[in-house]
């Protein structure tokens, strides 16, 4: 609930993320985490592994939300690396599985980080 509490700062005010009793009516036992809270783990994986922290090389992201995560839960991100384009963009796929339930949570997902030999020349 610490997690569902702060996201609330962002202005969604859903119960399902943080009232028990209401999510009890919808698709899981409990609250689940905010889609955003996995979404920002996510993309620090991929930034983590690929331009070693470096935010500044971020380009673009889409990612598809397959199933919801409960607070606890571990998340598992699987990545690899795509064509380099024009731009000096590489593309990382990446996809993020529950491990506790073997399903996928983020699904047909790419971050477009900047080369970092591309970095230099453009700024």
């Amino acid at each position: 609930t610490d997690q569902a509490a702060i996201y609330r700062l962002s202005g969604d005010s859903n119960p399902l993320h943080i009232d028990p009793e209401f999510a009890k009516f919808g698709v899981t036992p409990e609250p689940i985490l905010h889609g955003l809270c996995t979404f920002g783990f996510a993309c620090r994986h991929v930034v983590d592994s690929y331009a070693d922290g470096d935010f500044s090389r971020f380009r673009a992201v889409k990612v598809r939300f397959s199933s919801p995560i409960l607070p606890g839960q571990t998340i598992q991100t699987e990545m690899w690396r795509g064509q380099s384009d024009e731009t000096g963009c590489s593309r990382i796929h990446f996809q993020c599985r529950v491990v506790e339930s073997d399903k996928l949570c983020l699904s047909r997902a790419f971050v477009d980080l900047l080369d970092s030999s591309s970095q230099t020349a453009r700024l």
